[in-house]
């Protein structure tokens, strides 16, 4: 520190307005400073919670889109039930059942009918079983639910439906996902399963229509937890849910069984939001990091805070500028004071020798 700026410190006339001065401007780098954190902080709670928003929708309309696709394919599993328990199905019925959904071969490729012992008796790909012969099917999950005799399977939709996972079919050879429905006649006693398949990548090109980013997900869960359709960062990707995330999910949902609300963000995973697809065992789920969603709220801090440290540097240097031209201007007038002393001084000790001589002359 120099000479000069210890003035301002020690000087008891200076001192005082250095002190004002530097007490303004702490408190106006404050406030300035906590206007900018508390306009960052809300802009960072608004981002957040435009997220969930964004991923909640999205999750209730991707529910609503798959709503519409599975109903049109349990539509032909329903038909396939009533048939068998009307003992009028055909190995045709299959076929047209199948045209009737409205819904191309790429989503709905097969529907078939097992027997209660687990063979393909027929399908809309091989009516008679005469190319592939009757396949036995008995070991795959979406026939033993229905066949095996144990408890009644929580993964059962409302009406009976079962929605498993992806598969490679033994008769169609495509990953699809597997709908059964149990067949049974009306004195209770089983006629077997029938089985529609659905294509996942249908699903999955719907859920690439939606940028997310590189680190988001859009998923078609089961009640069981295991994904049955997913979409990566923008890429078709077979994942799976942590139990222990899914079952957080699951544990939100309101009175209501057909909707999951509550929407929780996790400082590694992201934020999520879930959504039931009415009617049937399985959810859509919407995934976000939260690096993604905060992108534009990141570059409005780093120009915050720019802007905020220039204008903190302005006001440092106005008020050291200040505080020069005060230290500058009082030194000025000091040393005309002195000027003007000793000037005092000298004409009055000038004064006084011209009246000693005058003295001295009468």
């Amino acid at each position: 520190m120099t000479g000069r700026a210890l003035l301002l410190v020690q000087d008891p006339e200076l001192r005082p307005r250095t002190l004002g001065v530097a007490l303004v401007l702490c408190l106006s780098l404050a406030l300035v400073w906590g206007a900018m954190t508390y306009i960052l902080l809300a802009k960072y709670q608004f981002a957040i919670e435009a997220q969930r928003s964004q991923n909640s929708n999205l999750a209730k309309t991707f529910a609503e889109q798959t709503l519409r696709v599975i109903k049109s394919v349990d539509q032909a599993t329903l038909r396939v039930r009533d048939a068998v328990a009307k003992q009028t199905l055909t190995n045709a019925d299959l076929i047209r059942f199948t045209h009737e959904t409205g819904l191309t071969d790429a989503i709905l490729p097969q529907l078939s009918y097992v027997a209660g012992d687990g063979r393909l008796i027929s399908s809309n790909l091989d009516p008679d079983a005469k190319n592939m012969g009757y396949v036995d099917l008995s070991e795959r999950v979406h026939i033993q639910t229905h066949l095996s005799g144990a408890q009644p399977n929580p993964t059962l939709g409302p009406q009976g439906l079962y929605i498993g996972q992806a598969l490679v079919g033994k008769v169609s050879g495509a990953r699809t996902i597997q709908l059964s429905r149990h067949l049974l006649m009306p004195d209770g006693s089983s006629k077997g399963v029938v089985v529609a398949s659905l294509n996942p990548s249908y699903l999955e090109d719907n859920f690439k229509e939606v940028d997310l980013g590189s680190q988001s997900l859009i998923a078609l869960v089961g009640q069981d937890g295991f994904v049955r359709a997913s979409v990566q960062g923008g890429q078709a990707s077979p994942i799976q849910l942590a139990p222990t995330l899914w079952q957080q999910l699951l544990a939100h949902t309101t009175d209501n069984p057909g909707v999951i609300s509550k929407v929780e963000e996790d400082p590694v995973s992201g934020i999520w939001a879930a959504q039931a697809v009415k009617d049937y065992p399985i959810y859509m789920v919407v995934q976000t990091s939260v690096q993604q969603a905060l992108v534009s709220w990141f570059a409005a801090r780093d120009v915050s805070v720019a802007l905020t440290i220039l204008f903190s540097l302005t006001m440092l240097l106005g008020a050291v500028g200040y505080l020069r031209g005060t230290l500058k201007l009082e030194l000025s007038n000091r040393e005309l004071e002195d000027n003007v002393r000793e000037r005092t001084q000298l004409l009055t000790s000038a004064l006084a020798d011209l009246k000693a001589t005058q003295s001295q002359l009468i």
